[in-house]
């Protein structure tokens, strides 16, 4: 129709009806003034043959073909062959489920970086030899990053480029939504990057019943938000990417992960050797799980104790565990976690003799003794001449012997030691009295 117009540079088709034409074949050939070419307008839901169409435009930049329906095409035979300057191509709205021929389509050129395809695009009818679709596309990159290689130029490479599956072309998303991860409350966003013209957007969601229309804020753009609740815990979200040929691509799908909420922590606990100690966390999510975990000073680790995957973990306290740290881990069913605070078990000394009664002469001295098992013990012996309990200054107060010198004034003083843990856990003696005579 415009073949061989090489010194046509400028074309205003806006209004034409090609909605019967079935042979665009050589439509533009060797037009190779022509720098810009818009056919977004162009109706080809009829078109079978599209060979050659664009083939020697060797002045062609950009060509847009959003509109383009090629549904029924079975031939690109050297499409755009030799458009030497052609950087980028959107093929985004292109069906290839037909096409039989891709020999030399992209045969020559030179300058092309990137041609983007979506869902649609495909080689499987593919049948003829095929093996100069890409000759010569010296610059041409698949968008997981496969180089062009002269030993690559066959039609098998007209595919997305994809790890294992190496092509040459690239996905019309450029950037799949990602997994959210948030606390209840918070606002959660999944975003998508497309290229093309005039696309649309429809986010959609899946709760476990199948996929939905979103109407949540954002829900007709690029990127949809919504506030993280319990019951959108492990909820999918995709987004359909539509062209004006009603084209259409789906992006992957994310997951929203939604921690649970602690609604009461672990508190500490101070107990005697031997006695159960237990922590508790409290927590409110969709699906939840525990798994309870114990610090003895060399990092965080799993506990085995009972109890330690529900909500209440129990264990027995001894003299090892003494300032040992207990936090909870809860996720929710997608796997969200939320980790409480630390709680310490305190372990009480234990003691095993208690101070005696001393009786001793003015002047003599006079010593109380405790004996105690425990965890780093600590000691802090006290007196009581009636007024209550002071801490005592005398020789071997803080150790497990307080001596003191028996005077008048002394006389009926009792005597206690306060025997604390390295947790700070405490056990008080029995007390005991001096008696000077």
């Amino acid at each position: 129709m415009f073949a061989y117009c090489s010194g046509l540079q400028t074309l205003d088709l806006s209004n034409f009806d090609t909605s019967n034409v079935m042979d665009m074949s050589w439509m533009f050939a060797y037009c190779s003034g022509l720098q810009t070419l818009d056919l977004s307008n162009f109706d080809t839901s009829s078109a079978t043959d599209m060979s050659w169409m664009f083939s020697y435009c060797s002045g062609l930049q950009s060509v847009d073909l959003s509109g383009f329906d090629t549904s029924h095409v079975t031939t690109m035979w050297a499409m755009f062959r030799d458009c030497t300057v052609l950087g980028t191509l959107d093929l985004s709205s292109f069906d290839t489920s037909n096409v039989i021929n891709m020999d030399d389509m992209f045969y020559r050129c030179t300058f092309l970086t990137r041609i983007w395809v979506s869902d649609t695009w495909t080689n499987s009818a593919v049948h003829y030899n095929g093996s100069t679709t890409f000759d010569c596309c010296y610059n041409l990159v698949g968008g997981n990053g496969t180089p062009y290689s002269e030993y690559r130029t066959v039609f098998y490479y007209a595919r997305i480029d994809k790890p294992g599956a190496p092509g040459y072309l690239t996905s019309q998303i450029t950037s799949q939504p990602v997994d959210a991860t948030k606390p209840v409350g918070a606002t959660a966003t999944f975003s998508v990057g497309a290229v093309g013209n005039g696309l649309t957007y429809r986010w959609q969601y899946n709760n476990g019943t199948g996929w939905k229309n979103s109407t949540a804020s954002g829900a007709h753009t690029a990127t949809v938000s919504l506030t993280a609740t319990a019951a959108r815990d492990g909820q999918q979200y995709r987004c359909i990417i539509t062209n004006p040929s009603g084209t259409q691509s789906i992006s992957d799908a994310a997951v929203l992960k939604v921690k649970p909420t602690i609604t009461a922590q672990p508190q500490n606990v101070t107990a005697s050797a031997g006695s159960t100690a237990t922590f508790t966390v409290a927590a409110t999510g969709s699906g939840l799980t525990y798994q309870w975990q114990y610090n003895n000073g060399s990092g965080w680790k799993n506990s085995t104790a009972s109890g330690a995957a529900t909500a209440s973990v129990s264990l027995t306290a001894t003299a090892a565990r003494d300032g040992q740290q207990y936090r909870c881990i809860v996720r929710s069913a997608s796997g969200a976690a939320q980790t409480s605070a630390a709680a310490m078990l305190k372990v009480k000394p234990t003691i095993t003799a208690q101070p005696q009664n001393v009786t001793a002469s003015a002047g003599d001295t006079a010593t109380f003794t405790v004996t105690a098992t425990g965890n780093g013990l600590t000691y802090q012996w006290q007196y009581n001449n009636g007024s209550g309990w002071h801490n005592s200054t005398a020789a071997g107060a803080q150790t497990a012997a307080v001596h003191v010198t028996a005077t008048v004034p002394r006389n009926g003083q009792q005597y206690r030691c306060i025997v604390s843990s390295a947790s700070g856990a405490q056990r008080i003696s029995a007390a005991a009295v001096l008696t000077v005579i």
